[in-house]
């Protein structure tokens, strides 16, 4: 469940907060034998091999301390209702989905009890799911490090093991590897008309 759709919401913390130092957690494979539902094998039982539950406390370098938790066995809803916030001095902030593209960022600040949606200011609001590799690409033209690079990719993933190491060894564990958190792309290149910039330009920079 981590390693299969957790990755993502790691790294969108990731790319926000930016690197962890130590991390701790708990990691299950509940209920791992299960009936099959497909006509094939209607009703055999199969095993469940991977962990399906994971919970992580994530301490990051800048002091911040992030929660996250991986469940699979919860009743399952469709469409499905992630939850990404965050949640600071001056207000909450209710993320889009980062398993998708895409989606409002919603925001409550102190004093208040209603929410407001956060106007857009980047171009690529909808389904730009080749968007990283566009700007990898713009990053080797331009010589600079791309921001979905490999060190933060293999960051994530040492975070993830280090919840699973957690968990078996009842111990935090510390962070080996680093990135340096990259700037996020400039604002403004929202349009594509004639007196504007297009979308392009804002990930060459």
């Amino acid at each position: 469940m981590g390693f299969d759709v957790g990755i993502y919401y790691i790294t969108a913390l990731l790319s926000i907060l930016g690197p962890v130092k130590e991390v701790s957690g708990i990691v299950q494979t509940r209920k791992p034998k299960r009936p099959n539902y497909s006509l094939e094998h209607f009703g055999e039982l199969f095993q469940v091999e991977c962990e399906n539950f994971m919970s992580g406390i994530l301490q990051f370098e800048q002091s911040t301390i992030g929660n996250v938790l991986f469940d699979s066995n919860s009743i399952s809803t469709f469409p499905e209702k992630p939850s990404l916030v965050l949640l600071g001095t001056v207000g909450i902030m209710y993320m889009a989905d980062p398993n998708l593209f895409g989606g409002d960022v919603q925001v409550i600040l102190k004093g208040n009890n209603e929410s407001f949606v956060m106007q857009k200011s980047h171009g690529f609001s909808d389904e730009c799911r080749g968007l990283g590799v566009a700007e990898m690409a713009w990053s080797l033209k331009m010589g600079r490090t791309n921001r979905a690079n490999k060190e933060m990719a293999y960051h994530a993933l040492e975070v993830l093991h280090g919840i699973v190491k957690s968990s078996e060894t009842k111990s935090n564990q510390a962070m080996v590897s680093t990135f340096t958190k990259m700037p996020p792309i400039p604002r403004g290149y929202s349009g594509q008309t004639f007196f504007e910039y297009v979308e392009e330009i804002g990930i060459a920079l």
